[in-house]
């Protein structure tokens, strides 16, 4: 009998009023409510979930026995029986119940039909459901969910796309150090993150690099580098402490649809994914023609600029132009002579496979150059049965453009192009 009033009395303490508890070895068994919601990626507490408490405390919760994701308890208020234990921080969940529907999740899905959205003008697609708003600006693509009532009135939350220029700036990292434009970006724009690496991820179908950042709206920030651009893929929700848990669910899906396509014809870019071998380069060693004195070394590159893209580097007091469509690496190459390079190539791991490189180099390597004139410039170019090779000096600092035979046209243009800062 004793045991039954001592069980009694427990039963009575664990199910009174939100927060009581008992002592159990450290874990304290509880009864919370609050608005159930998704733990940001980024949150550094443990757990899955979040309860936006009714005590004005935010509570991570997990658990093995609840469905916690459930549609019919995210986004409303509920009830979580369970045991928290404050050396971890950590709620673990044994049961719920909902006590106020906020949302008709289900409806609001079943409702809605997911759509392509496809914009050439800035050079991507993805799929979004149709019962979000769109909005295009001048530099942005904003996808608004559907509106909803909260205790602070209409609120809604957005995915953002958007894109900008960006002007590699090769300082921010030492010579050594490998470099691409993306994390050249990032540094440049978010110093006190040291290691970018940690935060790297693929997306979409194209298993595209990025990097998925924490954005100051307790949302996601995912940025990724294409030809001279950065896109910045945004979730921003209108309650950083009550993230709306389809609303996310849906940015993720957007984000896993999310392809480079070709810009409108009036753009300068092009797609690189015609870079290999849907269409063939604008550029062909068609365009160098040599003049009718042939002893005299002198030649002609008919190519148009618009096809390609600048670069500088200030680490080494020079610019110079790269095909378009590609991408482009800053790396320390280790071969004897040369101080650094930077690769080119039509994927977006330039430094894996490269094409053809440009690299400052302490002396004219020793083989056999021949002199030239290029468009009216003073090369040395030198040809095997694999590679090309062009080699100028300017104000006495050496540049040494190599690649494979085909991409002559290219390594001209870009050696054309070198000129100091």
């Amino acid at each position: 009998m004793n045991k039954l009033v001592v069980l009694s009395v427990l039963t009575v303490l664990f199910f009174s009023s939100c927060g009581s508890y008992v002592d159990n070895g450290g874990a304290k068994a509880m009864r919370i409510s609050g608005i159930l919601s998704v733990q940001p990626s980024n949150d550094p507490n443990p757990g899955t979930h979040l309860l936006s408490g009714d005590d004005l405390k935010v509570y991570p919760v997990s658990s093995i026995l609840v469905k916690l994701s459930d549609p019919k308890y995210l986004g409303n208020k509920v009830e979580l029986i369970g045991s928290f234990d404050p050396s971890t921080n950590l709620f673990s969940v044994s049961g719920i119940s909902v006590l106020e529907e906020l949302k008709d999740l289900d409806s609001e899905l079943n409702e809605a039909v997911l759509v392509e959205y496809k914009n050439s003008d800035f050079g991507f697609q993805t799929k979004y459901y149709d019962n979000f708003t769109v909005l295009e600006e001048e530099n942005k693509v904003i996808f608004s969910s559907p509106n909803y009532e909260t205790d602070k009135g209409e609120v809604f939350d957005k995915v953002e796309f958007a894109q900008f220029q960006f002007s590699y700036d090769s300082s921010v990292f030492d010579a050594e150090q490998n470099d691409s434009p993306l994390k050249n970006y990032l540094a440049t724009n978010f110093p006190e993150i040291s290691n970018f690496d940690n935060f790297a991820t693929k997306i979409g179908p194209d298993l595209l690099d990025s990097v998925r950042l924490e954005n100051e709206f307790g949302g996601d920030d995912l940025f990724l580098y294409r030809n001279g651009l950065i896109y910045r893929i945004s979730f921003i929700p209108s309650d950083a402490l009550n993230i709306d848990a389809e609303n996310k669910r849906i940015f993720e899906e957007m984000v896993n649809n999310f392809t480079f396509i070709g810009f409108t014809v009036e753009e300068s870019y092009s797609d690189p994914s015609v870079a290999t071998g849907e269409n063939e380069d604008v550029l062909s060693n068609e365009n160098i023609q040599e003049n009718q004195s042939n002893s005299t070394g002198i030649l002609s590159l008919d190519y148009n600029n618009s096809d390609f893209a600048g670069f500088e580097s200030k680490s080494f007091g020079f610019k110079s132009v790269y095909p378009k469509q590609w991408y482009y690496e800053g790396i320390n190459s280790g071969e004897p002579g040369v101080n650094y390079s930077y690769v080119f190539a039509d994927n977006d791991t330039p430094s894996m496979d490269p094409l053809y490189s440009l690299s400052v180099v302490s002396s004219m390597p020793n083989m056999s150059f021949k002199d030239v004139q290029v468009n009216g410039v003073a090369l040395k170019t030198s040809r095997t049965d694999d590679e090309f090779y062009a080699y100028i000096e300017i104000s006495g600092k050496k540049f040494l453009c190599k690649g494979s035979l085909n991409e002559e046209t290219n390594i001209l243009a870009t050696i054309l192009n070198v000129s100091l800062l």
